[in-house]
């Protein structure tokens, strides 16, 4: 949530001042940032949809057959749907640390991902200094402290109770998220 609230120029023009002048930020500054950051949005949510099918594959039953290469499972994996093919003689995904910090949910990152930008989008976009929308967080989210499920704060948050289940609609919802915008 936070990356959202570093780039909104709301909370930018009371906060981001250089450190030693306490001048402004520049307003360019700042759109040239956002322009930045959405030329390869597509590219990155590829990347980061890959990236999870291969710590899916990487956590099944496939790691138990003599036969396994965990590069020569990247690199088929990139040939069938990588937007840049597979370098030959690297490993990179060796020093990838996600792929075994997160445990086969790599994909919660991008779960994650998407879940902000919803809120975001329904809460914060249109004021993110608003204290009814600081409010509505609090009531729906903080205050609960992890001692709430997270299924019914999204959805009291988001005023939508077929997210409060965390079922299979609910899954199924957040997924079309992901396929209806290209920041997720």
């Amino acid at each position: 949530m936070m990356e959202h609230f570093l780039a909104a120029p709301e909370v930018l023009d009371l906060f981001a001042t250089h450190y030693q002048t306490q001048a402004p930020l520049p307003k360019g500054l700042l759109e040239a940032h956002q322009a930045s950051r959405s030329t390869f949005q597509a590219v990155d949510l590829h990347s980061r949809l890959t990236l999870s099918m291969l710590d899916q594959l990487y956590h099944s039953g496939i790691v138990g057959d003599s036969g396994f290469s965990s590069t020569k499972s990247l690199n088929d994996l990139e040939s069938a749907i990588g937007i840049v093919p597979p370098v030959p003689g690297t490993a990179w995904q060796t020093g990838f640390g996600h792929l075994n910090s997160y445990g086969a949910g790599y994909y919660s990152y991008v779960f994650g991902r998407c879940v902000t930008e919803q809120i975001w989008d329904k809460v914060f976009k249109s004021a993110p200094t608003s204290r009814e929308a600081g409010e509505r967080w609090r009531e729906h989210v903080l205050k609960w402290g992890g001692s709430r499920d997270p299924w019914k704060c999204l959805g009291g948050l988001l005023e939508d109770e077929r997210l409060m289940k965390g079922d299979e609609e609910a899954m199924k919802i957040v997924g079309d998220w992901v396929t209806s915008t290209s920041r997720a």
